[in-house]
């Protein structure tokens, strides 16, 4: 094979190779921003449902949560499910400062940022503590 048989061939390998990484990297990407709306979803559900008056607010917001949980599901990692799942079963309360509750939402922050950088722990459950007391105070 000539010189110019074998820059050709490498050009056509490094162009298949590249969009192959392609497909995969965007694929990845694609699945990462599903699953940080569904995070993002899931937490605003828990809230409207925190923050329902009346019964017909109250299952609309349920209807939405659980929507959003089936989401959590199919999109969120297997550490996320889990932690979901494991706080769950335990009867843990969504929506209140449970370290349980927080592992949860550490877990989608970590799933949900390129880089596995989350908030501190204590940041969120200082600010999950915030909202039950906002909570409190509307009762």
């Amino acid at each position: 094979m000539n010189d110019v048989g074998i820059a050709i061939s490498g050009v056509v390998v490094g162009a298949v190779l590249a969009g192959i990484t392609t497909v995969f990297v965007d694929r990845a990407r694609i699945r990462r921003e599903q699953a940080a709306r569904t995070y993002a979803e899931f937490c605003s559900h828990l809230s409207e449902l925190a923050f329902a008056s009346g019964k017909k607010a109250k299952r609309t917001a349920q209807s939405h949560l659980a929507a959003t949980m089936a989401r959590v599901v199919v999109y969120g990692s297997r550490g996320v499910v889990e932690r979901l799942a494991d706080f769950l079963r335990t009867g843990g309360e969504l929506g209140t400062d449970d370290p349980k509750y927080v592992e949860v939402v550490e877990a989608m922050r970590k799933h949900a940022t390129k880089f596995g950088r989350a908030a501190d722990t204590e940041a969120i459950r200082a600010v999950l503590a915030d909202a039950v007391k906002t909570e409190d105070s509307n009762d």
